[in-house]
């Protein structure tokens, strides 16, 4: 069996997500691998009264959104003792940017929570159940203790 050599952690910040970054760090440490950390910023589409898209200051708003996602990224890094490990927020749906990015940077794991925060993600099926059925490569979903 090959062993890791590129691990992504796809992070919503939630609990299920934090306890998923130790589990990357440890198998990164493990396998020696390169260590990812992704977070993908939902696209947010606002509308007027008329149902028209509201857009003009949608770019500084995405921006701003993607500069936290990436800040919070780093701290999450600082947190799991992975301060060398890659950070990197993305615009988009997260099942899509997280399967994109692994085919791109050729990932041979994905790590990600079990559960999110988000409640409307259970009604539609998780992101982490999709990235099983749908990953090119091993997905690992972490679970919290007890």
């Amino acid at each position: 069996m090959d062993k890791y050599r590129h691990i992504l952690l796809a992070t919503d910040f939630s609990e299920h997500a934090e306890r998923a970054a130790e589990r990357a760090k440890e198998l990164a440490d493990l396998y020696q691998a390169r260590l990812t950390l992704l977070h993908a910023v939902e696209d947010l589409v606002l509308y007027d009264e008329f149902y028209d898209p509201v857009i003009p200051d949608r770019l500084e708003v995405d921006q701003e959104r993607l500069n936290r996602g990436h800040e919070m990224l780093v701290k999450l890094a600082e947190r799991i003792g992975a301060k060398e490990a890659h950070s990197e927020a993305r615009l988009g749906y997260p099942k899509a940017v997280i399967l994109e990015y692994a085919e791109e940077q050729k990932v041979d794991l994905i790590v990600v929570g079990s559960h999110g925060h988000r409640g409307l993600a259970r009604l539609l099926g998780s992101t982490a159940r999709a990235l099983v059925n749908d990953a090119p490569c091993d997905v690992l979903r972490v679970r919290l203790p007890g």
